[in-house]
């Protein structure tokens, strides 16, 4: 290998998902940075299927954290990172089984001004989602 071919960086990320694109986006403001991808298009295996619903207040503590720090880059994305907007806004509807309800409270308990969660009736829920009736 010529050594003409080999480009010195300072920081490498790995992955081209939604994270690693936004990391080396961040990171190349302060610092040399290459952005490495296997796949043919970023964003292909995992970011496909969370990027489908943002939720800022679902998973836990750090979770939460890292989705707070990234609101404002996802909703308001520099324009130098893209032209299209990042994400549409959507409702979305979480259930649990008998039994399992806790799991509801603390999602509603992780509520905030950027992804209010509310409660609702198993009816209102059936009828906003004919879907969930038996």
């Amino acid at each position: 290998m010529q050594q003409d071919n080999i480009k010195q960086v300072d920081i490498a990320v790995i992955g081209a998902g939604i994270s690693g694109s936004a990391a080396a986006f961040e990171l190349s403001k302060t610092s040399s940075t290459l952005l490495i991808e296997a796949e043919s298009a970023p964003g292909y295996h995992s970011t496909g299927r969370s990027a489908a619903l943002y939720t800022p207040n679902y998973g836990g503590d750090t979770v939460c954290a890292l989705h707070r720090c990234a609101h404002g880059f996802m909703t308001a994305p520099p324009s130098a990172f893209t032209k299209t907007p990042l994400l549409t806004e959507r409702s979305a509807i979480s259930v649990a089984i008998p039994g399992y309800e806790y799991l509801i409270t603390e999602l509603i308990e992780k509520s905030s001004e950027i992804s209010p969660v509310v409660a609702m009736s198993v009816e209102e829920a059936i009828e906003r989602c004919p879907l969930l009736k038996k």
